[in-house]
């Protein structure tokens, strides 16, 4: 069993926001790939649905704990399905790559990316697969991160969004099979 964890932050109000990347690549995994639907449960702090990908059972979350204390949600459930670090994978926004840019990186630091950094002081371990989406600051001196990550995407960005998510698609399923 592999798990999928989407960060971002639950309240509605942040649903069309840079920093919620990953709830977005989550939801697109739970639709294209056929999971169940969404449902929240209390013990993982957060949504789950099921399925597979690339004929591997998996788990999809999407943490309801805020984007800073995701490791809660994230311990939860790796303690749960007794699942080893290198058996997850978590989608997250990325504010020092390009906008339209996606790294897949195992094994390093957060980045300065809050959600990480609290999944790796939970789990302590950096040994676990992050694919990163680029959503890039070009005006870090007018608006600070902490505002630009809350954002709502641009148009132009939009436009984007499909083919990003069919890229990180590619990737998430190259990642499984190295498995």
């Amino acid at each position: 069993m592999i798990i999928l964890v989407g960060l971002g932050n639950h309240p509605k109000k942040y649903q069309n926001t840079r920093h919620n990347f990953g709830f977005l690549m989550a939801d697109f995994i739970q639709s294209t790939h056929q999971f169940t639907t969404w449902r929240l449960d209390k013990k993982f702090k957060g949504e789950v649905a099921f399925g597979e990908i690339n004929g591997q059972k998996a788990v999809l979350l999407k943490p309801h704990t805020l984007m800073n204390l995701s490791g809660e949600s994230v311990q939860a459930l790796i303690k749960f399905y007794k699942i080893s670090p290198s058996g997850f994978i978590v989608f997250s926004d990325d504010l020092d790559q390009e906008f339209g840019k996606l790294k897949l990186k195992n094994n390093s630091s957060h980045g300065g990316q809050n959600g990480l950094r609290n999944i790796i002081q939970h789990l302590g371990t950096e040994n676990f697969a992050r694919l990163k989406f680029g959503i890039s600051n070009a005006e870090r001196d007018r608006i600070p991160a902490g505002n630009f990550v809350l954002m709502n995407f641009s148009e132009a960005e939009k436009a984007k969004i499909p083919e990003l998510l069919k890229q990180g698609e590619t990737k998430l399923i190259d990642w499984a099979q190295s498995l």
